[in-house]
């Protein structure tokens, strides 16, 4: 079930067949307790899903990839390989959401702070987009997208809106691409 919630593309017809394959292969030594081990772990996690699903922004199938690829960490290599990325995920989490709280409490950012959280945005957008419009090589990409883009520079500069940028992008490719 993790597996067939993780593929994309209909790649879960051939996933199925060879884990489910590699897993009989590999559980048909099991005893009872290991394989009781294996469906505490796997109800966990789909437990884990379930709970997640409400609590966060996350597409399901993220949710199920989360989980199955911790399955195979801990299957292959053992529960310390399972807790770490749990913890990790856990921390990273948490300071992501706590430290804004952190910040603004007591005191302001200095200037220099201030003007970079305020950039952010702009760099965020600009290394999403840049590779669209850069090939590799360093050669302009053929198509709509070199347009949009100077279309989007123009936006934002003219109107001071990075919302402005993406709807004036988003619209230009589209009607770019019709032509």
């Amino acid at each position: 079930m993790l597996l067939e919630g993780s593929a994309w593309r209909g790649l879960d017809n051939l996933f199925i067949p060879i884990g489910g394959y590699f897993l009989l292969r590999a559980y048909v030594t099991f005893d009872a307790p290991q394989l009781a081990a294996r469906l505490a772990v796997t109800l966990t996690l789909v437990a884990s899903i379930v709970v997640m699903r409400r609590r966060t922004t996350l597409e399901d199938d993220s949710l199920v990839a989360g989980a199955f690829l911790c399955y195979i960490a801990w299957a292959i290599m053992g529960w310390r390989w399972l807790v770490a990325p749990i913890v990790g995920s856990a921390v990273a989490t948490y300071l992501t959401r706590s430290l804004p709280f952190a910040l603004n409490v007591r005191r302001r950012l200095p200037p220099a702070a201030t003007r970079y959280f305020e950039a952010l945005p702009v760099a965020i957008i600009a290394a999403l987009v840049g590779p669209a419009v850069v090939a590799p090589g360093g050669m302009l990409t053929q198509g709509a997208e070199p347009l949009a883009a100077a279309l989007v520079v123009a936006t934002v500069a003219w109107r001071r809106s990075l919302l402005a940028g993406v709807i004036a992008g988003v619209a230009a490719v589209a009607l770019l691409r019709l032509v």
